[in-house]
């Protein structure tokens, strides 16, 4: 099975840190699942799809701590990216906080898709997730990040 986290993010959120933080924790676990920056794609400006493969959601770098860069134009992007992302009906949660709390944010959210059997994560992808469900760590429903910060604080 071909995994895929996504991550995207404006410039200067820090995807990149993302990146190579779940990155290494995938390698600890011994978990196989290709980490790719879909940011290009989704601002349209890739030639190729977005990637194919069992995608187990998009990870959206917030804005709270953009650095080196015009806030007003990180948020339009960012509000550019979850237009895009909403779009392409790509389920995504968005992580907060400075770039080691985000990537321990992104690791809780993801060790539920990530170690759970196939079955499940086919009916997770093919579940058309409900508003406001009571367990935002399970659904990545968007309109429901505001219930990531009460997760993020949870060791």
């Amino acid at each position: 099975m071909n995994r895929c986290i996504a991550l995207a993010g404006a410039p200067g959120t820090g995807v990149e840190f993302l990146q190579a933080g779940l990155a290494a924790r995938l390698a600890d676990a011994g978990t196989p699942a290709r980490l790719v920056d879909i940011t290009p794609w989704l601002l349209g400006h890739a030639d190729s799809r977005a990637p194919e493969a069992d995608r187990l959601c998009c990870l959206l770098a917030g804005v709270d701590a953009a650095t080196g860069v015009d806030r007003r134009a990180a948020e339009t992007i960012d509000a550019q990216l979850r237009l895009a992302l909403g779009a392409a009906s790509w389920p995504y949660s968005v992580v907060y906080g400075r770039v080691e709390q985000r990537v321990d944010t992104a690791w809780r959210l993801l060790q539920p898709r990530l170690f759970a059997s196939v079955s499940r994560l086919a009916t997770v992808a093919d579940t058309v997730p409900q508003r406001l469900r009571p367990c935002c760590l399970e659904c990545l429903v968007p309109e429901c990040e505001h219930r990531l910060f009460r997760f993020a604080s949870k060791p």
